[in-house]
């Protein structure tokens, strides 16, 4: 399920062979980002990194301005760890329930469930990236709190309660530092 990559092998980026980070076996994942040319800044891979190995029961936030590689940044580590990620863009409509998932219609009239973003991240243990967050109203955000620290993920539409698996992460990426 898991296994040790090598600093200098995955991401171009001269280290110690004793330096390896955890990422997940190779497999058939369609959430998994395709793997393209890309540089590593040392410091940004790094803050990356640390956060995936342990993320200390926080979130991690990539500013920076429009173009400057937050989401390929992600991307890229995620591609060559084989780690699953969860694209979201944030904007000023989206509500938490948009992350958690739906009722559907499927074939006989029937209703369905059918998990959102945030969920599957969570059941699969998986980066939930939501692209300018800032974007989003904050009181929609609040619900993000107490999953980002570790505590179980309830979905009031179904009543299920879902451990987050332990490799489960949020990033988030924005413009405005936190100001907006």
């Amino acid at each position: 399920m898991y296994q040790q990559y090598s600093i200098t092998d995955s991401f171009g980026i001269q280290a110690p062979a004793s330096m390896k980070v955890e990422g997940f076996v190779p497999a058939n994942n369609l959430y998994v980002p395709a793997i393209k040319p890309y540089v590593f800044r040392k410091d940004h891979l790094r803050d990356v990194l640390a956060f995936l190995g342990a993320h200390n029961g926080d979130g991690l936030y990539l500013t920076g301005p429009t173009g400057s590689g937050k989401t390929s940044l992600l991307e890229q580590v995620a591609a060559r760890l084989n780690w699953g990620v969860h694209s979201v863009t944030g904007h000023g409509r989206l509500e938490l329930n948009d992350l958690l998932g739906q009722y559907m219609l499927v074939d006989g009239g029937a209703m369905k469930w059918i998990d959102g973003p945030l969920t599957l991240a969570v059941r699969l243990g998986h980066v939930l990236l939501i692209n300018e967050i800032d974007a989003i109203d904050p009181a929609e955000l609040i619900g993000l709190n107490e999953i980002v620290e570790g505590k179980p993920l309830t979905i009031p539409q179904t009543g299920d309660v879902i451990a987050p698996h332990p490799k489960f992460r949020l990033v988030a990426t924005g413009n405005s530092a936190g100001s907006g």
